[in-house]
C-alpha cells in the first residue's frame, strides 16, 4: 500500500478553523496517536478520513486505495437489528466467527437480542467488532474504548493486536495506557492554536 499524504488541508466550521494547513504522511501498516486538547481537531481529521467531511482546501493523496473501518464515539449501529446482524451485515463473515467474538468481548448470550437492549458499553463492543472484522487497510479509533471495564478492555486490545498486525491504525483517546497497550510509536501533536 502507498502512503496517505495530506497536503495543507484546511477545514473551518463557519468562522472556527479547525485544521490549518496541516501535513501529515500516514505511513502504511504504522500506527499514529492522534493528541490533543477538546476542540483540536482530532475526530475532524478522522471523519474527513472516513470521507464523512469535505476539506475546504488542500489535497488528500492515496486515500481512495485505502479500505477504511472505524469505531466513532457514536455507535452507528441499527437499533432494530440483533448485535449478529450489525455485524454481518456490514462484515459478510460467517456466524460462527461473530459469535466467537461476541463471546470473547463478554456479549454470550446476546447475539440475537435487538441492538436496542444493550447498554452503551455493550453497543461499543458490537461497534469495535464490527470495524476490526471489516477487511480494511485503515482503521480509525476514535475513543473505542469508551465506557468500557479494565477487564474487556484488556481483552479487546490483545485480540487487536493479532488482527490489526499490518493494518494503519489512527487512534484518539484521553488515556496515555491505551496507547502504550497498542504499542503506538507515532504521535501527532494537534493543538488547538497551533494545528
Amino acid at each position: 500500500m502507498t502512503d496517505i499524504i495530506l497536503k495543507d488541508v484546511c477545514k473551518a466550521y463557519q468562522q472556527t478553523i479547525v485544521l490549518e494547513n496541516f501535513n501529515h504522511i500516514f505511513k502504511s501498516g504504522e500506527r499514529y496517536y492522534l493528541k490533543g486538547s477538546s476542540g483540536a481537531g482530532k475526530t475532524t481529521l478522522l471523519r474527513i478520513l472516513m470521507d464523512l467531511e469535505t476539506i475546504d482546501s488542500g489535497k488528500i493523496l492515496n486515500l481512495s486505495s485505502y479500505k477504511t473501518s472505524a469505531v466513532f464515539q457514536e455507535y452507528r449501529l441499527v437499533e432494530e437489528l440483533s448485535s449478529l446482524r450489525n455485524i454481518s451485515f456490514v462484515t459478510g463473515k460467517s456466524d460462527d466467527l461473530i459469535i466467537s467474538y461476541l463471546n470473547k468481548f463478554g456479549l454470550n448470550g446476546f447475539e440475537f437480542a435487538p441492538v436496542k437492549q444493550l447498554s452503551g458499553g455493550m453497543k461499543q463492543r458490537v461497534s469495535i467488532i464490527r470495524a476490526i472484522l471489516i477487511p480494511s487497510d485503515l482503521l480509525l479509533l476514535d475513543e473505542p474504548f469508551k465506557g468500557l471495564d479494565e477487564t474487556i478492555k484488556n481483552i479487546i486490545i490483545d485480540e487487536m493486536l493479532v488482527l490489526l498486525k499490518d493494518k494503519t491504525v489512527i487512534l484518539t483517546t484521553h488515556l496515555a495506557e491505551e496507547v502504550t497497550k497498542l504499542n503506538i510509536q507515532n504521535v501527532i501533536e494537534l493543538d488547538v492554536d497551533k494545528i
